[in-house]
């Protein structure tokens, strides 16, 4: 999360780029008619009041005209549609479609609905006082409280109590309690309730909350106890010296399901009473029918496909599993020197092995020398000097894709929020700037003065450090780079297009100006609106009114209503901090279930906005 805003909180006890641009058409800046914004090569806005979103809906902007949701087309200026919903309340990209959550108040009552991005109304405001986005259609609440799981044209797929919630995954969902994570029912997403998944659908996933408390909970059992006889052997020297009694402290259990296989990881604090001095653990792979397949100091899965899964012991015992079947293939790693012990990263469908050093303390250093293999364990190739990046790798001074492709790089990589900065140094003053994504996959290019963008870290008389930023606009049309002088108080920016031109730029220091970029169908043509920054959204306090223990084990919260939020999360934690509840509401109220009777409890909400990159929180 983003924090925006000033924060505040509310809390009741018992109860968070570089250079270039896009080619637009000659024409005046004329004025923006009745709003705010003044526009480069569009002539009017349709709209009172611009809804600002952070990302780009297809040629849809959105706003509000005398009151009412209003749609335009973001390249011809002209109304797609005059609404009478009066208020925007969230809007999403979810796959191709983009949606908007709306509201309509009439005499102090607020109903919400859907609408597509032609002003279609996908759900009508009739029924439900709120409403939030889910991957596979949304979640709504009526006025008595009953919550339903909709799909995107309003057919209610199940109904489900306050207290319960849906869990979504492949073709089916499930309804489980929200505090016991106890199964309750399966549905399909025709709304179908599934009693039985065909076994040859069935994966760990989709098992996991049936099995959560039989065969799941077995296995969890039996790797706790496989832990009571290697404790001995894990405890380091100076722990044995400092803390002779040996007090075990808390013992863990994590479960990730993958594909037809669980690792189940163990987790011990071992320590005295006040200090948790010693971490433990071992790792557990079991397949779908609660098999032991291997114990392993660290056991991975692939981050691509998840399809195979390897494990790692005593520096040397290493295996790839095929996750569907949990067949081995056992390596060997062939690296000689010293080293302290072996780290294995999954990279595409590699594995690396690399060796580390460890300081006195317990620090790291970067894995340095690394051998890569394949999933047959058959080595690839040896390095002695090994980075490991999200998406390539960069090998002897050399660069890899995830097929293991070199790359052709030439110059220093910078890192940034969307991609990577390639510096190359030309002579004469001038260096070559390459906008890459996360693949090393060029976007644009561009020759400037050199340190004009400021990347590098330098330094000016007062040791402030200038930095850069970049976006890559719509359909790869080229970037937005923002260069910030910190010790100026200004940020230049630049857009550059793919061609390598610099076709606009301005700077924070003449007055904060927004750039709006949106494609145009397949054409790879971008608009470029100007408008003056937006004030300052003062979210408010959020002060709660009441909180009453309306029934046993159940907490009533209300607190005042804030305009023009998307929704309030409220965060509840028990006085021994040992239970923590986290929801969010559309309205000024909530009601939460299943607390333990005599109890105390800390409730906080925070009001936040939604524009759809990021959040405005108030706290």
């Amino acid at each position: 999360m983003r924090n925006r805003l000033n924060k505040r909180i509310a809390c009741l006890l018992m109860i968070a780029l570089i250079v270039t641009m896009v080619p637009i058409q000659s024409a005046k800046v004329q004025a923006a008619g009745a709003s705010t914004w003044k526009v480069v090569k569009i002539n009017n806005t349709a709209f009172d009041k611009e809804y600002s979103l952070e990302f780009d809906t297809g040629g849809v902007t959105y706003g509000y005209k005398n009151g009412k949701v209003v749609l335009m087309n973001t390249y011809t200026r002209k109304l797609i549609k005059i609404t009478s919903f009066t208020e925007i309340n969230e809007i999403r990209k979810i796959g191709n479609n983009v949606d908007a959550i709306v509201v309509k108040e009439t005499k102090g009552k607020r109903l919400f609905g859907v609408i597509d991005k032609t002003g279609k109304t996908l759900i009508p405001t009739s029924i439900y006082t709120e409403i939030f986005f889910t991957t596979n259609g949304f979640f709504a609440i009526d006025a008595l409280k009953n919550h339903y799981f909709l799909s995107r044209d309003a057919r209610v797929l199940c109904e489900y109590k306050n207290g319960e919630k849906i869990v979504q995954y492949g073709n089916y969902f499930a309804v489980i309690n929200e505090r016991s994570l106890d199964f309750k029912e399966m549905y399909d997403y025709d709304g179908n309730k599934v009693d039985n998944i065909p076994e040859s659908e069935r994966t760990a996933n989709n098992q996991y909350y049936i099995m959560r408390n039989t065969l799941i909970q077995g296995m969890i059992d039996k790797s706790s106890e496989s832990m009571n006889g290697l404790k001995d052997d894990m405890l380091p020297a100076y722990y044995k010296e400092h803390n002779p009694k040996g007090e075990w402290k808390r013992r863990y259990s994590y479960v990730t399901p993958v594909q037809n296989c669980y690792i189940i990881n163990i987790l011990e604090e071992y320590g005295d009473k006040n200090n948790v001095l010693f971490t433990a653990s071992k790792k557990y792979l079991y397949d779908l029918k609660g098999n032991l397949i291997t114990v392993a100091d660290d056991i991975k899965a692939f981050n691509n496909t998840k399809q195979y899964i390897v494990s790692i012991s005593n520096d040397k015992d290493i295996k790839i599993y095929n996750a569907r079947n949990a067949k081995a293939t056992a390596i060997q790693p062939s690296i000689t020197g010293e080293y302290d012990y072996l780290t294995f990263e999954t990279f595409g469908d590699y594995i690396i092995i690399s060796k580390c050093h460890a300081y006195d303390d317990g620090g790291e250093l970067q894995p340095s020398a690394g051998i890569i293999y394949d999933l047959g364990g058959k080595v690839v190739e040896e390095c002695d000097d090994i980075n490991i990046y999200s998406n390539f790798i960069e090998m002897n001074g050399k660069y890899y894709n995830e097929k293991m492709e070199e790359l052709s790089v030439q110059g220093s990589i910078y890192s940034a929020t969307n991609g990577y900065m390639i510096r190359k140094n030309l002579g004469s003053g001038k260096e070559k700037i390459i906008f890459t994504d996360f693949k090393l996959n060029q976007v644009t290019s561009a020759i400037i003065k050199k340190n004009e963008v400021h990347i590098f870290n330098n330094y000016d008389s007062d040791s402030i450090p200038d930095r850069a930023d970049f976006d890559i606009l719509p359909n790869g049309a080229g970037v937005h780079v923002s260069s910030e002088h910190m010790s100026k108080d200004d940020t230049k920016h630049y857009f550059i297009d793919r061609n390598g031109h610099v076709r606009k730029e301005f700077s924070d220091s003449k007055g904060y100006h927004y750039y709006k970029v949106v494609t145009k169908g397949s054409t790879n043509q971008i608009a470029v609106l100007k408008t003056q920054k937006a004030a300052t959204v003062n979210i408010g306090q959020t002060v709660i009114s009441s909180a009453k223990n309306t029934a046993p084990g159940e907490l009533t919260v209300k607190w005042n209503t804030i305009k023009g939020v998307t929704a309030y999360h409220v965060e509840i934690r028990r006085e021994d901090n040992r239970e923590y509840i986290a929801k969010d509401a559309k309205t000024n109220s909530i009601v939460v279930t299943g607390l333990k009777k005599g109890m105390s409890y800390k409730v906080q909400i925070r009001a936040y906005v939604n524009r759809g990159d990021g959040w405005d929180v108030g706290k």
